[in-house]
């Protein structure tokens, strides 16, 4: 079953980054923004932007990765896809849910769970990523045996 991240659905994995409930910190007749969303999950850390692109390819989970000491930011800027992830307490029972990201969206993934990148429906999904520097020194991966198909058409 895909979901989508809204509503407090991907709380376990990390934060649903829609606009925020609260009030703006800013604002004028024609924008509103709202500073420092969610940011204390990286700890006073340095940085890095990054782009992603993922091409579309099988929807078939048979690896996950995670970060045990970062959080990562997604944020979609063009196509739609699902993201797989896994809490390490659900690891056992391969308890991984699907959540849909679209165009717009953003999620915060928690450091320590297990996520596979997006998978793209049909054609090409990008984002923009906000990421601890030392990101790419801090993955694990893991196979998932036996690797499991996403059976909805994403």
């Amino acid at each position: 079953m895909i979901e989508t991240p809204e509503g407090g659905r991907f709380d376990k994995y990390g934060i649903y980054v829609g606009c925020p409930p609260a009030p703006h910190d800013d604002g004028g007749p024609y924008h509103r923004y709202w500073h420092m969303a969610n940011m204390s999950h990286f700890e006073g850390e340095r940085l890095a932007m990054g782009y992603l692109s993922i091409d579309s390819h099988e929807p078939t989970v048979d690896e996950l990765e995670c970060h045990p000491g970062c959080a990562e930011i997604f944020v979609a800027i063009d196509g739609t896809g699902v993201i797989p992830v896994c809490h390490p307490d659900d690891w056992d029972s391969m308890g991984i849910r699907y959540f849909r990201i679209e165009k717009g969206d953003a999620v915060l993934i928690r450091k320590g769970i297990w996520h596979k990148l997006p998978i793209p429906d049909g054609g090409c999904i990008c984002f923009l990523m906000l990421v601890p520097e030392r990101i790419l020194g801090d993955i694990t991966k893991r196979k998932v045996d036996p690797p499991v198909q996403i059976y909805e058409k994403v």
